[in-house]
């Protein structure tokens, strides 16, 4: 029997992951305490996140918080 999970879709899945690797890169970057640098990041993140439910944009928005 299979038992594996049902798949989350990829496109949300990869904005969420460029979003966390560009918070990342702002806290390596800037360091904790640059909290401007920061909020963006978080906010790329999750607006990211959300749009990557659509496809493609949620990427573009992912790596423009990456970026």
């Amino acid at each position: 029997m299979n038992t594996t999970p049902a798949p989350v879709s990829s496109p949300a899945i990869t904005a969420l992951v460029l979003g966390t690797v560009g918070l990342l890169i702002v806290i390596a970057l800037f360091g904790v305490f640059k909290f401007v640098g920061l909020a963006l990041a978080i906010a790329a993140l999750i607006v990211g996140g959300f749009a990557g439910r659509r496809g493609e944009e949620g990427r573009t928005y992912a790596l423009i918080g990456a970026g």
